[in-house]
């Protein structure tokens, strides 16, 4: 009975994986056009081209020297572009989200029962913005899996050991040298958590010190430019990256709501948001009685994560992902009991399995091709007029503000070379041939630029005179 229920456990797994990868998996059905993800692919194909590992480059125009975020987190993709082609990002992708469920599966199991990791896998890997992204190369991928393993360790009422801090301290390191900062925040709330929950305030030093163990390699690197590397990633990463999204004087897109992180958990961690408000009043409770749980340390976890999300003056939605993995683990927490006692019964058991195994089938053939009719194939890009472009060509994107969309579909998709200007490059010197021009940046006098077409809000110019 016991292996019969343990084969049934791992096959529930199995199934919930296999759900969530195709449900990741089915936006690659139609054509998905991302720009972000279209851009850290074309960084990838530039480091795998030219091997320049600390001086990643996007395009001539734009981010000739990318200083974004850190190199180590795109060496990742570009080492795989490199030596699998870039075709297998997205598999790779996909198989870091499906890492990062296993993992959450796994620690819900160990500390809230079999059910509850379950429901923790189910839950994240059938929300909406988890989901669409799973297979998309973004830093994002890596960063949740390294930066969730980092802190899971420390959930347990336990004292933590050193090997359990030194643990924490090197994944959370791993993770800041994918995205600065904010591979660090779940090891600093849930040190910070410990102490709380625990009334031990000897854990904010071992936090602090593991914290400051794990920046180190980030520090070292940007010391180490300052004095011998020409400071371009002291100025342009850590000035004019990190203090200016800190101190809100970026001038590029963000957001500068101050509650941002827990405005998208209420628009956007569905279904899982009624779960984890739930989860979230029961380790309320468990702190209000002081006991010291592995619940109370979570759902404080939680709480301080997304405020430490709150201090940037530039936020963007995507930067609370790095709470949702355990976000996942308290609302699985909380469903975890009621679906035990769904699974009481045989017959219902037998007929939940059913249903799961039916949702992976159907999900998984919509991913490998029955669901292409039913989602959208438009680019972004005017296909009557990139085909009268030659791969691989400099063109002036004109718009009277940059249609990032367009630019980074163009340089990954047909490899061009885009340049964004603001008005019509009539007497603009030098050898390039196009220009896509939007409606409203169109010339009333276009001088030597001869027009090809128009399509999707665009004109297609050729300049007579090259």
């Amino acid at each position: 009975m016991m292996a019969q229920q343990g084969r049934a456990a791992k096959t529930s797994i199995a199934l919930a994986l296999l759900l969530a990868a195709a449900l990741g998996a089915l936006p690659l059905a139609g054509h998905f056009d991302d720009a972000d993800s279209q851009l850290y692919r074309v960084l990838a194909r530039h480091l795998a081209e030219g091997g320049a590992w600390l001086d990643p480059s996007y395009l001539p125009a734009v981010h000739p020297r990318y200083r974004e975020h850190l190199p180590f987190g795109l060496w990742f993709w570009g080492a795989a572009a490199g030596l699998f082609g870039e075709r297998t990002l997205a598999a790779l992708a996909l198989l870091c989200s499906l890492s990062t469920l296993a993992l959450i599966g796994r620690v819900g199991a160990r500390c809230f029962g079999f059910a509850a990791g379950l429901s923790s896998i189910l839950l994240l890997g059938a929300t909406d913005s988890f989901s669409h992204y799973a297979a998309a190369p973004h830093l994002d991928r890596l960063l949740l899996l390294l930066a969730t393993a980092s802190a899971v360790t420390l959930l347990k009422p336990s004292q933590a050991t050193l090997p359990a801090w030194a643990l924490s301290a090197a994944l959370a390191s791993l993770a800041a040298l994918v995205k600065g900062p904010f591979g660090l925040l779940p090891l600093v709330a849930a040190s910070i958590a410990r102490a709380f929950v625990l009334r031990d305030w000897r854990e904010l030093p071992r936090g602090a010190a593991a914290t400051l163990a794990a920046a180190l390699p980030v520090a070292l690197f940007l010391l180490w430019d300052r004095l011998f590397g020409g400071g371009t990633w002291w100025s342009g990463y850590l000035f004019d990256q990190l203090l200016a999204s800190a101190g809100g004087t970026r001038g590029d897109t963000g957001n500068a709501g101050a509650l941002l992180p827990f405005t998208t958990l209420l628009t956007r961690f569905w279904p899982g948001l009624p779960f984890a408000l739930f989860g979230a009043a029961l380790g309320l409770r468990a702190l209000v009685r002081r006991e010291r749980s592995t619940l109370a340390i979570l759902s404080a976890l939680c709480f301080l994560l997304l405020a430490l999300l709150c201090l940037p003056a530039r936020k963007s939605w995507h930067h609370s992902l790095v709470a949702w993995p355990f976000l996942a683990l308290l609302a699985g927490a909380a469903a975890g009991p009621w679906l035990e006692r769904l699974l009481a019964s045989e017959v219902r058991a037998r007929a939940a399995f059913a249903g799961l195994a039916l949702a992976a089938v159907i999900a998984l053939a919509g991913a490998l091709g029955g669901a292409a009719r039913f989602l959208p194939r438009s680019c972004v890009i005017p296909a009557s007029l990139a085909e009268k472009v030659p791969e691989g060509s400099e063109l002036f994107v004109v718009a009277p503000e940059p249609d990032w969309k367009l630019i980074a579909a163009l340089a990954e998709e047909h490899r061009d070379l885009p340049r964004p200007l603001r008005v019509f490059p009539r007497d603009e010197p030098g050898e390039t041939r196009f220009a896509l021009v939007a409606e409203q940046a169109m010339p009333a006098n276009a001088g030597s630029w001869h027009e090809l077409g128009r399509s999707g809000g665009y004109a297609l110019f050729e300049r007579t005179d090259r």
